[in-house]
């Protein structure tokens, strides 16, 4: 099963990406070993849409379950996604005014709210 390892290092000041694969037994078998991100200039440019080589070719499953465990290390690692879900701040706003009431109103005067 493929796992992603996350973590900051301030010494060298970046952000630390480690991939491998574990077994049952959570024993790693299996490490990938760093990547050298090679660039290509195009000084007259390219349109947008023109097919280039992309950066990154996976088998579907193995894509699928790599995206997965970026996404899962990411949020470990407190990376957040800018684009909240409005419905679901409002449940928690919701949610806290309950909670203020029912301190406020039950917990001090004995009221239900």
């Amino acid at each position: 099963m493929l796992k992603v390892h996350m973590w900051q290092d301030p010494q060298r000041a970046v952000l630390c990406i480690r991939l491998f694969e574990v077994d049952l037994h959570q024993r790693i078998t299996k490490v990938y070993l760093p990547v050298e991100f090679k660039t290509e200039t195009y000084p007259d440019g390219v349109p947008l849409g023109e097919m280039l080589d992309p950066t990154f070719m996976f088998p579907s499953y193995e894509g699928n379950e790599f995206l997965q465990e970026l996404s899962s290390a990411l949020v470990a690692s407190g990376f957040r996604d800018k684009a909240i879900s409005k419905d679901g701040e409002i449940k928690r706003m919701e949610d806290h005014l309950q909670d203020m009431r029912r301190l406020v109103f039950f917990d001090r005067i004995g009221e239900k709210p």
